[in-house]
């Protein structure tokens, strides 16, 4: 894998990864609801985060992972 692409990858897996751990917080720990009057606003705000961390891993792995994977097969087939 491409380092840039594998750099995008963990960026994005991290923004998930982070905005779950928010959204657990959030939702399920009394301390992180009295930090933030407007709750709602916050969990929508991670909720959209989360949204297009994951939209974006699954665009990459669309139409980069894929690409790159067919590009290494037809590279093998055309050593063989």
């Amino acid at each position: 894998m491409n380092l840039f692409v594998k750099a995008l990858h963990d960026h994005y897996v991290a923004e998930i990864s982070e905005a779950v751990a928010t959204l657990n917080v959030y939702l399920n720990n009394r301390v992180g609801v009295g930090e933030h009057p407007d709750l709602l606003a916050e969990i929508k705000k991670y909720v959209d985060i989360l949204d297009g961390a994951d939209s974006k891993l699954a665009t990459l792995n669309k139409y980069i992972n894929n690409n790159q994977q067919q590009n290494n097969n037809q590279e093998s087939e055309n050593a063989s």
